[in-house]
């Protein structure tokens, strides 16, 4: 049977990204696969989690001294 992965996940050793599909026969896949067949419809995959935030360059310690002089 075919199945919609509606998480990013690591399943039987790959990694499964959000939307991507998978067939198990025997196998009874973790809920956040979705059984994709004829009868069921399609419903949009939501992404889950908040988008990473930018990284910031860290400062060095003489920037740091010289922000704390300027006051």
């Amino acid at each position: 049977m075919k199945y919609i992965c509606k998480t990013k996940c690591f399943y039987g050793g790959r990694l499964y990204e959000v939307g991507d599909t998978a067939e198990f026969s025997a196998v009874t896949p973790p809920s956040y696969f979705i059984p994709m067949g004829e009868t069921t419809e399609k419903k949009p995959v939501e992404k889950h989690g908040a988008e990473p935030e930018p990284v910031k360059a860290a400062k060095g310690r003489k920037a740091k001294a010289k922000e704390k002089d300027r006051g």
